[in-house]
């Protein structure tokens, strides 16, 4: 879309004194979570900062990743230490978090390493060099040019693709060693010559090997004189992992620091993979009996004896990628209806997460969808466009300030000498009233995009388009038939239990 037709954002303003109500032929009614995360994120200044980091990156970075500062100062010639001193501090990471300046929008302050390394003088043991790796840090799968405005178009799919795999991709364990997970899809990008795993592929499913490689189990065996010897023997079937107390359970992973929806819509691929491998005769049973998945959290006791997760879930936290800090442990059962699981999984973790973000405790803070019959705001547009006319006013006219007055009789005034640079071919309509040049309207849409930037983006991942829409824009979902269910057992931890008697309604 040119400048003279959206002014200088990527999404046009809606003419009149609403300028971020959705219009007839809004593209952003068609934008997925994806699509929006991406226009958030390549406005962040640590993403810009980094890619062109590795787009001019050394040769030395990937051969000396993770090691210290001080290991590579008694390792290396003297030039090529003297090198490194001037290198970006932000190639370095120090106690986790990336060596350099704060934030300053719109950008990042570059500094050596040499300049930075007296403001933690007497803790140089604690630098390494950064990985640089864009999955890890920010969930996308590779380094695209924040330049671009969208993001390359994926394959379509009956399953879930996403260059944002890495924030949804599931993590689990079974207790069958054979078990094996669904292959993943690669897609080949010519730029780079990269491949980058963007989801799972669901006409595979989970499968059990016949032909395993030969398992060995410790048996204790008498010997004729009475004492007791320790051999090893073939094993027809391994030993179940520990954790489990069926063979029929499967364990995830799931990261309260982004869209748990979404986490759950890819492990549900994975349950139904095995439940069809497992029980076949349960796909056209109905009225399976209810089950409700147990949930942990991330350091419960029992996690530590899912061996495999256990191991996942602290070499996650310790290096926190992408803030990814608060984890549970959901335990699913696939000899019962999935579905019902997935909705009590749901249900549950949501209940964490909002609790963890009143707490404070979540790496960015849950923002819940909203949305009236009389929407004249659609947040994710505010957030948008504010914050790229803001960035474009001030690269533009660095003498000026944009805070909360300027910005906003920029947008809302048609006075303004700049109105007609922003709003473009959707100008306001009237000058605004003193109380809405007055209000934080404008303000809070500046602030709320930059959390998006900085790492909020991570809970619109996974996303539909009907999800973000207010909720009198958003498609009608159809309804399936009604029918009186017949009733069923419900299991809770593995045993059967009475079903609650109905509740009787007020009169």
């Amino acid at each position: 879309m040119s400048e003279s037709v959206a002014g200088i954002t990527s999404l046009a303003f809606a003419p009149g004194a609403y300028p971020f109500a959705l219009t007839a032929d809004d593209p952003a009614r068609n934008l997925s979570g994806d699509q929006w995360a991406w226009r958030f994120l390549r406005l962040s200044p640590p993403y810009r900062h980094d890619y062109a980091l590795w787009t001019a990156r050394p040769v030395w970075l990937e051969q000396q990743a993770n090691k210290s500062l001080a290991t590579l100062k008694a390792e290396l010639p003297a030039a090529d230490w003297k090198a490194m001193l001037e290198a970006d501090s932000r190639y370095f990471a120090f106690d986790g978090k990336p060596l350099g300046c704060a934030i300053e929008w719109p950008s990042i302050q570059a500094a050596t390493l040499s300049q930075m390394l007296p403001t933690v003088t007497s803790r140089e043991a604690g630098i390494v060099v950064r990985e640089l790796d864009a999955a890890r840090l920010y969930g996308v799968g590779c380094w695209f040019n924040p330049d671009l405005l969208e993001l390359p178009a994926l394959p379509n799919s009956e399953s879930v693709r996403s260059w944002f795999y890495a924030l949804i991709e599931p993590l689990w364990e079974s207790p069958e060693h054979s078990l094996l997970p669904n292959p993943d899809t690669w897609v080949k990008l010519s730029e780079g010559n990269v491949n980058v795993n963007v989801g799972m592929e669901p006409d595979i499913g989970v499968r059990l090997r016949t032909n395993s490689m030969t398992h060995f189990e410790q048996q204790s065996v008498q010997a004729a004189d009475g004492t007791v010897l320790s051999r090893m023997v073939k094993a027809t079937k391994p030993a179940a992992r520990s954790g489990f107390n069926f063979q029929s359970e499967l364990a995830l992973l799931v990261c309260l620091d982004g869209n748990v929806t979404a986490q759950i819509k890819v492990a549900a691929l994975l349950l139904r993979s095995a439940q069809a491998e497992l029980f076949p005769a349960t796909l056209a049973a109905p009225n399976l009996p209810a089950y409700e998945p147990i949930i942990f959290t991330g350091t419960h006791p029992r996690v530590e004896k899912f061996g495999k997760l256990n191991t996942d879930l602290r070499e996650l936290t310790e290096s926190a990628p992408h803030g990814r800090r608060n984890w549970c442990l959901a335990l699913f059962d696939v000899r019962f209806d999935i579905q019902g699981q997935l909705e009590s999984a749901v249900t549950s973790l949501k209940d964490r997460q909002l609790t963890l973000s009143k707490a404070g405790l979540l790496a960015t803070t849950v923002r819940h969808r909203a949305g009236t019959k009389n929407e004249k705001l659609f947040w994710l547009k505010a957030a948008l466009c504010c914050l790229e006319a803001q960035l474009a006013l001030t690269a533009r006219h660095p003498t000026e300030t944009f805070g909360r007055k300027n910005l906003s009789e920029a947008i809302l005034s048609p006075s303004h000498p700049l109105h007609a640079a922003v709003r473009g071919a959707s100008p306001a309509s009237r000058e605004p009233t003193q109380i809405e040049l007055e209000a934080d309207t404008i303000r809070d849409a500046v602030e709320t995009g930059k959390a998006l930037a900085l790492g909020q983006y991570a809970y619109l991942i996974g996303a539909a388009v009907d999800d973000l829409l207010p909720t009198a824009e958003a498609a009608p979902k159809a309804k399936s038939p009604t029918r009186t269910p017949s009733k069923a057992r419900r299991y809770v931890d593995g045993k059967e239990v009475l079903a609650a008697p109905a509740k009787r309604r007020p009169t």
